[in-house]
């Protein structure tokens, strides 16, 4: 997800976080978009595919394995953006 995606989908899906970020220091600012829309995707899995359990447990899975993998491969990234 590219920075203009993440602040999009915090504008669009949680309004408290997007007014919140705008006070945060401009160096910080992109990494809480990030996360914030990480967790806005995170939490939409279910509501994406609610009619089908299997698909939302692969869907997770797939999250679950991205996040591992960068953890785990302790790579530095420039920005949190390209963890997601």
């Amino acid at each position: 997800m590219n920075p203009e995606y993440c602040l999009s989908l915090v504008r669009q899906f949680d309004k408290p976080a997007f007014i919140s970020g705008i006070f945060l220091p401009v160096k910080v600012r992109k990494a809480f978009y990030a996360t914030r829309a990480l967790n806005l995707e995170i939490t939409r899995v279910k509501d994406a595919t609610s009619e089908n359990e299997m698909a939302n447990l692969l869907r997770y899975q797939w999250w679950r394995e991205l996040i591992d993998e960068v953890c785990i491969s302790n790579l530095q990234f420039k920005d949190t953006n390209q963890m997601i």
